[in-house]
């Protein structure tokens, strides 16, 4: 959200907040002196962890280099090491020493107190996923609708490269199979995320887009390039990812037609 786009929402929610406890007052229920839990660190920790769960073996680290690019890089225990041959190896996966540091609750820590910034790999034991890579619409059916002239955040392509993968292993099957998420989720999308360019209207009426907007792609494609140390083994090409968006949106596109 851009900063207009906050302040709005900001609004919205204040104007709940108070549409709500005049409810609940009208119905007699008292909200004020409802308990209040402390938590511990370790405990808030814990529930923070529990909320954005991946892989514990690896994790990414965002880096800024001298000229002020940013990006993420595995964390990898022999990084800037005797180990750590940058001329030999172009990549970290292809070199044999690589070594990854496992995501604990110290780093997790250090994530939520500024002091390092994070990058969760989200899908454990090769199949499962604790995050939304694909909201039957959400970012992507977003995606489908930013105007041209729109500037699109850095790492967006990862979300279409997940779906991609997630085809490949068959995963897409059962969540195809449960059409009825699909308009929970738009409503959920136009209530805490709205933005005027969205059409989330359009995903409750049936009209899933997934793939990207035509002026989009070449900066998409260009986006992806950057993200390619941070793809484990096959790379392909996001011709290829395209063209199996696109086929996923035909088979939504006709079961929701039946």
């Amino acid at each position: 959200m851009d900063l207009e786009e906050l302040i709005l929402e900001n609004k919205r929610l204040k104007e709940e907040n108070i549409k709500l406890k005049l409810l609940l007052k009208k119905n007699n229920i008292c909200f004020n002196d409802l308990p209040l839990i402390n938590f511990s660190t370790k405990d808030k920790i814990k529930i923070y962890m529990d909320y954005f769960k991946g892989r514990t073996d690896v994790y990414a680290e965002k880096y800024v280099q001298k000229d002020g690019k940013k990006g993420y890089a595995k964390v990898c225990k022999n990084r800037f090491s005797i180990l750590c041959d940058f001329k030999k190896y172009k990549q970290c996966k292809e070199c044999p020493n690589e070594t990854y540091i496992p995501l604990d609750e110290n780093t997790y820590f250090k994530h939520l107190q500024g002091k390092t910034s994070l990058g969760i790999y989200p899908i454990v034991e090769c199949k499962y996923t604790f995050f939304l890579a694909i909201d039957f619409d959400g970012e992507k059916f977003k995606e489908a609708n930013r105007p041209d002239g729109s500037i699109i955040p850095t790492r967006y392509s990862r979300h279409y490269y997940d779906l991609y993968r997630i085809v490949q292993k068959n995963l897409h099957i059962t969540a195809i199979s449960n059409m009825k998420l699909l308009y929970k989720v738009a409503e959920f999308k136009e209530r805490f995320y709205p933005r005027r360019w969205a059409k989330y209207d359009l995903a409750k009426e049936g009209k899933i887009k997934l793939f990207p907007a035509e002026h989009n792609i070449n900066e998409l494609n260009r986006d992806y390039e950057k993200m390619r140390a941070m793809i484990y083994g096959n790379y392909p090409r996001f011709e290829e990812i395209l063209d199996c968006i696109k086929s996923l949106e035909d088979i939504i596109s006709a079961i929701l037609e039946e």
